[in-house]
């Protein structure tokens, strides 16, 4: 009777990883200024390429991460940093945004971001490219 129980834990263990698979999605190449606003000038830029991730939870759907490095190659100290990630189905249709935010960037420092949804897409993104950059 116990091994049983513990099989049958087994399988329902087994089922939920199952039920969550990690896949990733294609860069959409962007200018080296992430396609960003970046008030009074100042220069940010994404440095190689940034990956993306998905994860799928049965009856939720996707969440999704882009993570990559952001520079600031300026003379100028940011209060407040975000990036933004536009998210595409395989017919081209956006499908929803992944983004991350911080305080105080110094000059000549990286961040390390790691974008994300705001809940669940329904559809698994295909590409993926950023959309917005904004700091002061």
């Amino acid at each position: 009777m116990r091994n049983t129980k513990m099989m049958a834990a087994v399988g329902v263990s087994f089922m939920m990883i199952a039920a969550t698979a990690l896949s990733g999605c294609g860069f959409i190449d962007t200018p080296n200024d992430g396609g960003g606003t970046v008030q009074n000038g100042g220069k940010l830029h994404i440095e190689g390429t940034p990956q993306c991730s998905s994860e799928f939870t049965n009856g939720l759907g996707y969440s999704v991460t882009v993570t990559g490095i952001l520079k600031n190659d300026s003379n100028k100290n940011y209060s407040y940093v975000s990036i933004t990630y536009t998210l595409y189905d395989a017919e081209g249709n956006n499908i929803g945004t992944a983004l991350d935010n911080m305080n105080y960037l110094s000059k000549g420092e990286s961040w390390r971001f790691s974008a994300s949804t705001i809940g669940w897409v329904d559809v698994e993104p295909v590409s993926y490219k950023c959309s917005d950059i904004t700091a002061f």
